[in-house]
C-alpha cells in the first residue's frame, strides 16, 4: 500500500469587525422643543429625566440628552410597558408632558419632587386599554407655581395613586381623572393648602367596582369630588 504524503497547509483565521446594526425598540427625537419617545409591541422600559429644559432618555441601557425642551411626548404603544419620569432637583420649568402608553399592562411612574416658584407642569395621560397602574408624586408646590393633571385610564382593572404635598399661596393643582370600565382603585394623599392657594380633584368611575381611599384633612372635603364609586373612604390626616 502507498501514501501520498501531502503538504498540510495551515489556515489563517483573521477576525473581522461588522457594522453596529442595533435597532432600539425605543426611538427619540425632538422637533421645534418637543421631545417624542416612541415605543414598539413590544415590552419597553424607559426613564425620563427633566432638569430645567433639558431632558434626559433612557432605554436598553443607552442615554440621550435633548435641550431646549417644553414639551414631552411618550407614545409607547403596545406590550407592557414602563414608564419612570422625574424631575430632578426642585424643578423651576415650563413643561407639557403627554403620555400615550397603548395597549399592555403598564406601569407609569411620575415623581415631581417640588415644583419650585412660578414652575407650571402640565399631564395629559391616557393608560389605554389593560390592567394598568399610575403613580404621581410631588414634595409641593411652592408659590404661584401650578400643576395640572389629566388622566384616563380607560379599561381594565386599573391602579391610581396620587400623593400631593403643600400647596403654598398663590400656587394651584388641578386633578382630572377617569377610572374608565373595570374594577378600579384610586388612592390621593393630599397635604395642606394655604389660604391663597388652590387644590381642585375631580375623579369619576365607570361599570366595574370602583373604591377610592383618600387621605387628607377634613377641611379638604370640598376641594375632591367623587362619582360613581362603589366606595369612598377618607382617613383624616392632619
Amino acid at each position: 500500500m502507498f501514501w501520498n504524503n501531502e503538504q498540510k497547509r495551515s489556515a489563517q483565521l483573521r477576525l473581522e469587525t461588522l457594522e453596529n446594526r442595533w435597532c432600539p425598540s425605543v426611538t427619540s427625537g425632538i422637533t421645534e422643543g418637543t421631545l417624542t419617545v416612541t415605543g414598539d409591541a413590544r415590552a419597553n422600559g424607559v426613564r425620563i429625566v427633566a432638569n430645567g429644559d433639558q431632558v434626559t432618555v433612557t432605554t436598553g441601557g443607552r442615554s440621550q440628552t435633548f435641550t431646549g425642551i417644553d414639551t414631552v411626548t411618550a407614545d409607547l404603544r403596545g406590550g407592557s410597558d414602563r414608564l419612570n419620569m422625574s424631575f430632578s432637583g426642585n424643578a423651576s420649568q415650563t413643561l407639557n408632558v403627554n403620555v400615550m402608553a397603548g395597549t399592555g399592562n403598564d406601569r407609569v411612574f411620575i415623581d415631581l419632587n417640588q415644583l419650585n416658584a412660578s414652575a407650571s407642569v402640565n399631564l395629559n395621560v391616557d393608560l389605554g386599554a389593560g390592567h394598568d397602574s399610575f403613580r404621581l408624586m410631588n414634595d409641593g408646590l411652592s408659590a404661584n407655581a401650578s400643576l395640572a393633571l389629566s388622566l384616563n385610564a380607560r379599561s381594565g382593572n386599573d391602579r391610581v395613586a396620587l400623593a400631593l404635598g403643600t400647596i403654598s399661596d398663590g400656587g394651584s393643582a388641578t386633578v382630572n381623572v377617569e377610572m374608565g370600565t373595570g374594577n378600579d382603585v384610586l388612592s390621593g394623599r393630599f397635604g395642606e393648602v394655604n389660604e391663597n392657594a388652590n387644590l381642585s380633584v375631580t375623579a369619576n368611575g365607570a361599570a366595574g367596582r370602583d373604591n377610592a381611599y383618600i387621605y387628607a384633612d377634613t377641611s379638604l372635603f370640598d376641594n375632591v369630588t367623587l362619582n360613581g364609586f362603589e366606595h369612598v373612604f377618607w382617613r383624616i390626616v392632619r
